[in-house]
């Protein structure tokens, strides 16, 4: 299907001007892109080598007041498309200044306007016609005009305090003239605020989850650099202009004023308002379930699974009746294959958040229950509506950067819970996630040793065990993943391969491995583990003195910044030192 939607054969250029830079010349055709994986209409993209934005070419006008599948189109993006958090967390820089009237561009169903209004108090209006704004502004009772923001619009102009357009820019077709219109809607120390794709995500490598919502065939005029922007928003008169950039999103904000640096995104505030929104509507609503879902996202992710088990109760009890889906038994939904649902019916026969409800049930099951049997279940079932509704989402141009991770994580997830009950299927199944990206499989790996060898499953994790498994100097490596990986290296080293002395040696570099990285919750729970394995590994190699040695740190006082030790290990240097 990826070859269908996405051709990056070199294909032949065009001369003309760039409409980000305004520069003429030579443009060379990055891809084709169609909006159906059996054919469909066909979207060049080309390069821009002077600015390194993107375009298509001949541009496309979409209709936004009349979009196609628009019943599923809405309850796909309140119940999992919107990134509520992923849309507000650039805008945290508006929470250390004197905001009052806050003017979102685009604003979609309203959630940003929304939590403008309800979380900080402001004074906000929106501006959209879209059948989704149209559905927003009632559900959420929200000021919002069903128009496009043009030159042309009636504005309270220097009025506002801050402007907010989140993925708009890249939907117009003159963006200096739309930059100029938002320029003049702020107030003299007003704050403009916007995202847009990231250009430099338009590669082979990137995910088609991520790179079928950069693109929006049909929907997106231009794509810009980073530069590109900067030089844009300078252009249209901002004194202050700061662009960051992700590998698939661009954040900027533009001021008269200094910029300042904001604070972090306030996710504590975030959760408040999802619970409030929560006792607003119901759970079998596809608004209610959105809320419940992300509300869910937020206490998992927090660790608070208490917490966690209201709304998935309550979205337990809506989905049997909506939809015949029993959460506590996942094994009896029944999935049809990937390709044999259109996106049509897969709206009508599923929540489209049940990837991510059924994933977060399964860290539930993992974490709090203690019930690896019950979360493997619920990743699978995870993994195999992930695939469902990403061939239906592809099969109308688009798909789902969440469910697209989620689908990839959750078969991880399982087979690592697979390997606390049945170590055996758990190695079986890893042999099979041939089609994973390389990175993320070879994080998998080595977590699947940790668990084969704390499930005792030695044998199995000595399979999977490769050369310099047990360095610590990686760049860029996963500090917790290495440090535990080379704990689990000496364990078995110790107690499989009876290689005492290399135990020794293993155990010792990950103590001063961990001495250095106190900061680390993994550096602080393996320190004393290491110490008491490396003495305990010497005294079983018959070198007793190097044993005593290393026991003796054992009793003497703990470092700064480093956990008490576990008296047991205490216990055990004080008889071999021979001490009291």
């Amino acid at each position: 299907m990826v070859a269908m939607l996405v051709d990056w054969a070199p294909g032949p250029g065009l001369s003309r001007v760039c409409p980000i830079c305004r520069m003429q010349g030579d443009k060379p055709r990055r891809l084709v892109v169609r909006d159906r994986p059996d054919g469909g209409t066909p979207y060049h993209l080309y390069g821009c080598p002077s600015c390194g934005g993107a375009f298509f070419d001949p541009p496309h006008e979409a209709r936004y007041e009349e979009p196609a599948n628009a019943d599923g189109a809405v309850k796909f993006y309140v119940e999992q498309g919107a990134g509520i958090d992923v849309m507000l967390a650039p805008t945290a820089v508006l929470d250390h200044r004197p905001v009052r009237r806050y003017l979102e561009i685009g604003c979609g169903f309203g959630f940003s306007l929304d939590y403008a209004q309800r979380a900080r108090g402001w004074i906000g209006r929106g501006y959209d016609p879209g059948l989704l704004a149209q559905t927003g502004r009632e559900a959420l009772g929200l000021d919002i005009r069903p128009a496009y923001f043009t030159a042309d619009t009636p504005l309270d102009e220097g009025a506002w305090d801050a402007v907010f357009c989140s993925e708009v820019i890249e939907h117009v077709p003159e963006p200096s003239a739309f930059l100029a219109t938002a320029r003049r809607a702020l107030a003299s120390d007003g704050i403009l605020v916007l995202t847009t794709p990231n250009a430099a995500g338009i590669v082979p490598e990137t995910d088609l989850g991520a790179l079928l919502p950069l693109l929006s065939a049909g929907f997106h005029t231009m794509l810009f650099s980073a530069e590109a922007l900067r030089k844009a928003l300078l252009e249209s008169g901002f004194v202050h202009v700061r662009v960051e950039e992700s590998p698939h999103q661009l954040q900027a904000m533009a001021s008269d004023r200094p910029l300042g640096d904001g604070p972090p995104f306030d996710r504590l505030a975030y959760r408040d308002y999802l619970t409030g929104r929560v006792g607003l509507h119901e759970a079998d609503s596809p608004l209610g379930a959105g809320f419940r879902c992300r509300l869910l996202k937020e206490f998992v992710n927090a660790g608070e699974y208490e917490a966690a088990k209201t709304p998935l109760a309550e979205l337990r009890q809506a989905w049997v009746g909506l939809y015949g889906i029993d959460l506590d038994d996942p094994a009896a939904i029944r999935f049809s294959q990937p390709g044999t649902l259109d996106f049509d019916t897969l709206a009508a026969r599923f929540p489209f958040n049940l990837c991510s409800v059924l994933y977060m049930q399964g860290m539930l099951r993992i974490n709090a229950a203690g019930d690896p049997a019950g979360a493997a279940l619920s990743f699978g079932a995870a993994a195999a509506f992930a695939a469902l509704l990403r061939s239906a989402l592809q099969g109308i141009g688009t798909d789902d950067g969440e469910t697209a991770d989620l689908g990839a994580q959750a078969p991880c997830e399982q087979i690592l819970a697979l390997a606390r009950f049945d170590p055996a299927a758990a190695a079986a199944r890893y042999a099979g996630l041939t089609a994973l990206p390389a990175a993320l499989r070879e994080r998998t790996r080595r977590r699947l040793i940790v668990a084969l060898v704390n499930a005792g499953a030695y044998a199995s994790a000595e399979s999977l065990v490769e050369a310099g498994d047990e360095g610590l100097a990686e760049p860029g490596t996963d500090v917790a993943d290495r440090l535990s990986l080379a704990f689990v290296v000496g364990m078995l080293k110790l107690n499989h391969r009876a290689d005492q002395q290399g135990a020794a040696e293993t155990f010792h570099a990950v103590y001063f491995a961990c001495r250095r990285r106190l900061d680390d919750p993994t550096g602080r729970t393996l320190l004393w583990p290491a110490r008491y394995h490396e003495a305990l590994a010497l005294s079983h190699a018959g070198r007793m003195s190097a044993a005593q040695n290393a026991a003796t740190d054992l009793l003497a006082p703990a470092p700064t910044g480093a956990p008490e030790v576990p008296s047991p290990y205490r216990a055990w240097a004080q008889q071999i030192l021979g001490v009291r």
